[in-house]
C-alpha cells in the first residue's frame, strides 16, 4: 500500500484565486478579492498579506522570493 503524501489547504483569500508563484520556501496567490498573500510552502502558514491593488490580482512577477520575503 502507497503512502500518500500530505496535502495542505491553504485557506485566505476570500474570492478565487487567479495567478501563483512559488519557489521551493515561498507561495505568492493573487486573487479577485485584490490582495496577494505570501504563504510558506513547508508549513502552510500565510505569513503576509498585501494590500493596495483596486482590482483583481491577474498575474505575479517575482524573481527572487526568498529576497523579499525570509
Amino acid at each position: 500500500k502507497k503512502k500518500k503524501k500530505k496535502r495542505n489547504t491553504l485557506e485566505g483569500h476570500p474570492k478565487s484565486v487567479l495567478c501563483l508563484k512559488f519557489d521551493s520556501k515561498h507561495l505568492v496567490s493573487g486573487s479577485e478579492d485584490p490582495a496577494i498573500h505570501v504563504w510558506d510552502v513547508k508549513s502552510g502558514v500565510l505569513m503576509n498579506r498585501l494590500h493596495g491593488h483596486t482590482d483583481s490580482v491577474s498575474s505575479i512577477v517575482i524573481q527572487y522570493l526568498s529576497y523579499f520575503f525570509n
